[in-house]
Order: structure tokens, then sequence, then C-alpha cells
């Protein structure tokens, strides 16, 4: 047997045998923290607020508001959505209508971009507004814009004829009215940098808008922007095409019909077209407890393909939410996930290539119970939708999805009664795995009632480093409240 006696005498040295094993463990142990360091770090945010609201102030500003319900970055620059739903101030003539705010870089202040400062009017002999009569002399005097319900930047390659064209950017905001009134939209493009209002219906029923795609007809190839509205029991979805000689948004007189089927159990809330996804090479939406497909053509239908009815008694909220296309199972197409609210808040998933499959990604409500240790009840997620994070993997992004959730016995005094006070986010990883994760800036020497985490979005500007967040929220929940949205931004460490 061939042997090596200079290396026979160094393994015979105490000494040198432990130098192999400390190089051999400290090899092991640098590609694991590399590794975690990867994984792990740019998971984890310091937050510093960065809207400059004191948090319940009395005073009425140029900015405030109850809500940001959406943050959207457009041509490098970030624009939030703001609301004063359930402001404790309507009355005030000073208080700002709906606000769209604007970020211009990294190290800049927000400020106004778009204003709605128009009052309601009240006039019985109306006949267009007969029906709303009531709402409209209750909030006579007050702002007619309440809040701008969504935002969303969109691109158009195509104009209204099915043309080729250079990509068109617009960034395009839904309203919330006080009293009613006709469906409107706001929006302007890369071109102009203009608002333009665009009034799509009569205003004999409001329909506000909930949630924007641009969609390719896979029967017409032509390229429409689709507008999700809702109100009562009237959902539905308009349909625009963009016109490049005017630089405008051409829409359609009627809304595209909805597959009429009786619901199982009303809603007390509106019934609202929440979300959109393209899944499969099909067009899906969500209102309330079922998804629609698109069925393309030069006359479009939407077809009722699934149905999970809520378990909540109260008949409440708005049922789906966040619609998500995620790989399926195996590699073989995709599924489309997304939140439904309720008592107890979930998340699922469908396969549309299996007949629409059903399986629960996280029951939300029990994974937060056994990490609180209390009860953990109704809860809302993914309002508008769900943040693709593409940090570290871009093959395997991560999916955050902002949230609020009833914990009735962790703290019955504060007085948002039993909603959780603070704002959280899931991640949940490429693998399926969920992670909790809160908002919270701790330079505030009080620490905010966040409450809800409405929105999440990437950070637009080179000036941040890679993977820096901004998030916004608050929920009013029908209970008064004043300067209560917040907007934080979240740097990886």
């Amino acid at each position: 047997m061939r042997t090596f006696p200079c290396l026979e005498k160094y393994l015979r040295n105490r000494f040198a045998i432990w130098q192999i094993f400390l190089l051999v463990v400290f090899f092991f142990l640098s590609l694991g923290a590399r590794a975690i360091a990867e994984y792990i770090e740019p998971l984890s945010f310091d937050w510093r607020r960065s809207l400059p609201v004191e948090w319940m102030s009395p005073a009425t500003g140029p900015i405030g508001g109850t809500e940001t319900r959406a943050l959207v970055p457009f041509n490098g620059k970030l624009y939030a959505a703001m609301g004063y739903w359930s402001d404790s101030q309507l009355k005030n003539l000073e208080l700002p209508g709906a606000q769209v705010l604007v970020l211009d870089s990294a190290k800049s202040e927000w400020k106004v971009d778009l204003e709605l400062p128009e009052r309601v009017s009240w006039d019985p002999l109306n006949l267009r507004v007969l029906k709303n009569w009531t709402m409209r002399f209750h909030f006579s005097g007050c702002r007619k814009y309440l809040a701008v319900s969504m935002l969303s930047a969109v691109k158009f390659t195509r104009d209204l004829d099915g043309n080729s064209i250079p990509p068109v950017s617009i960034l395009i905001a839904g309203v919330w009215l006080n009293g009613g009134g006709a469906t409107e939209v706001f929006y302007k493009t890369d071109k102009s940098g203009k608002w333009v209002n665009a009034v799509l219906d009569d205003g004999t029923q409001y329909h506000p808008v909930r949630s924007f795609t641009v969609y390719e007809d896979k029967a017409t190839q032509a390229q429409q922007l689709l507008a999700g509205f809702g109100w009562k029991e009237h959902p539905g979805i308009y349909s625009g095409r963009y016109d490049p000689r005017m630089d405008r948004l051409v829409w359609d007189k009627k809304p595209e019909l909805l597959e009429s089927k009786a619901y199982a159990k009303q809603p007390k809330d509106d019934l609202r077209v929440t979300s959109f996804v393209e899944c499969n090479g099909k067009l899906y939406a969500s209102v309330y407890d079922r998804l629609y497909e698109r069925q393309d053509g030069k006359s479009p239908i939407w077809k009722v393909v699934f149905e999970h009815h809520l378990n909540s008694n109260s008949g409440r909220g708005t049922g789906f939410r966040g619609l998500t296309a995620i790989p399926a199972q195996g590699g073989k197409g995709g599924r489309i996930l997304f939140t439904v609210e309720d008592d107890p808040l979930v998340i699922l998933s469908v396969d549309p290539l299996a007949n629409f499959e059903c399986k629960e990604d996280l029951n939300v409500s029990g994974y937060l119970a056994g990490i609180w240790k209390t009860t953990v009840k109704y809860g809302v997620a993914a309002y508008n939708n769900m943040l693709v994070y593409p940090y570290p993997s871009k093959e395997a992004p991560s999916l955050f999805i902002g949230f609020e959730i009833v914990t009735p016995k962790l703290d019955e005094t504060h007085r948002f009664k039993y909603w959780n006070a603070n704002a959280n986010f899931l991640i949940r990883h490429a693998d399926g795995k969920y992670e909790l994760r809160e908002i919270f800036d701790p330079a505030l020497a009080v620490k905010p009632k966040l409450v809800s985490t409405r929105t999440l979005a990437l950070s637009p500007f080179p000036g941040d480093p890679p993977g820096t967040l901004y998030a916004g929220g608050f929920d009013g929940n029908y209970l008064p409240v004043h300067n209560t949205a917040w907007i934080y931004k979240g740097v990886p460490r």
C-alpha cells in the first residue's frame, strides 16, 4: 500500500489536525453566512416616516388625509393616492379634497400633483341625481371627491385601431365621490404630463372605479384599458383605447357585460371589481366571492368560473382581493393567488387548468394567532394588489402582502376598537413559506397607531439602495379620525 510519510507525520501533529478542522468549519460557515445574508438581509428593513403628517393632529394643512390608498412609481417618480374617508372635519371648508401627491426624488418632499377641491351641491330638482338626493343633502358643502380610490400606471403599445405605436405610459386615478354622481377617472400621459378628467357615464348610477389593467384581446388584438367599478349591486367594467393623435383615452359608452347570477348571500358593502390578473393566456376579475373569466371577442362577456362563499355572518366586506399569478406546482401553467376578506382572513389559490381546483395557501388569522398568542379574527389583505419583490432573486421573487386584522383581546382600550393598531405585512417566498413584518419608525417619540398597510411599492429612485420600499395606509373603518394617513420608507438592512 502506498504511503505518504510527510503527510502522515503532519497529521500526527495535533495542532495541524485542529488547523485543518477549523479551516473546514470556517469554509462552510462562510458559505452559509453568505447565503443567509443574501436571503434574509434584503427582507429586513429600517423604516422612517416619509409623509410629514403628524398623527391625529387637529390641524388642517395643504397635505393630510385619513388614508394613503395607493403608491405607484411612474416615470421615475413616486405618486400617492390620498383620501379623506371618515374624516372628522368633513365640514371644514379648509379641508383639501382628494389628492394625488408626488415625490420627485429620494431627497425631495411630498407635494400636491392633483387636488380636487370641488364641493357637493344639492339641487332637489336635478332629476339625474334624484336617487341620491339624501346623500347630497347630507354632504352638501363638503368636498365632492372624498378620495382617490385607486391609482395605477399602465402602458399602451397599440393605438385604438390596433396599430403599433411607440410605448406610451399613463397614470390613471379612480375617484370616490361624496353623495354619488357620474363615474369619473383622471389621467395623465407621459407625453403631456397634464391631468385630464374623463366622465364614463351619464351619472344615473354611481360607479367608483377600483381597479385598472391594460389587456390585449386574443380574438380582436385590440389593446384596451379596463376599469373595474362597483356600487351596490352594480359591478362592471368599462373599456377604453388610446388615441395617439389626440393623446387621450377613448372610452366605450357601455360597460362590458358580466354574467348575471344571483349571489348566495348579498353583501352589505358594494359589489366591486377589485382586481384583474392574466393567467395562462386568460384574463380574470374578482367580484365579492367569485372570479370572472373574460370571453374575448367583439362583444366580450365575463363568465363566472369560480365561487367561494364567505364565512362571515355580517355579509360586510369586499371579498376577493389582490389577484396575482404564481407558478403552478410541477411547473405546468400558473395558479391564481388571492386574499379573501373574511373571518378568518385567508389566502387561497386556484388552478384554472384543473377546473379551478382551490387550495388554502395560508389561514392568515390562524398564522397570526400562533405568532401573537391571542385571538385573531376578521381581516383585509392585499387591498389592491400584492407587490412582487425581486430581491434577492428575480427568478424566484417574493410577494409582499399588506393587511389589517382584528385582535379583540390584544388591546380593547384604544380608540380603533378591535382593529390591531400596528402596520404589518406578510412576505410570501417563492417556496410558499410566509414571514411576518411590522412597519414602525423607532425615531418617533410616540408610536402612531397605523392600523393598516394598504399599499407597498418599490422605490423608483436611483438615490435609494436597491430593494428600498415605500409603504402607506390606514383604514378609517367607519370611525371619526383626522390626519391618520401615513407613508413610510423602508431601507433594506
